[in-house]
């Protein structure tokens, strides 16, 4: 059990910022593809796009682009929150959709 929370600012904005809570780093990763799904969504919708699709480069890529990002992921040994940072984060995004 990896309790993981997770730190997204988008832009500049103070009012960018989310965090979430996850019970692992799984979760954690899919709440990340969710959050860009749904912004493609509502890119797609502006656009009047009928399908959504993305690569892998193009996730990546939002995981660069957005101001900043990290996980909080709980270690049991350290009693503590070790922090990862975008890097981290975006080789799990590969590990854990791709496989």
């Amino acid at each position: 059990n990896q309790h993981t929370i997770v730190l997204i600012q988008r832009d500049s904005r103070l009012s960018s910022r989310i965090w979430a809570e996850c019970p692992n780093v799984q979760q954690a990763v899919h709440m990340l593809v969710q959050t860009f799904e749904d912004e493609m969504k509502r890119k797609a919708t502006q656009l009047m796009l009928p399908n959504l699709t993305y690569s892998i480069q193009e996730l990546q890529k939002w995981c660069d682009d957005i101001k900043d990002l990290a996980f909080l992921v709980y270690d049991a040994k350290l009693l503590a929150y070790v922090p990862h940072d975008r890097s981290w984060v975006k080789e799990n995004v590969i590990l854990l959709t791709i496989g």
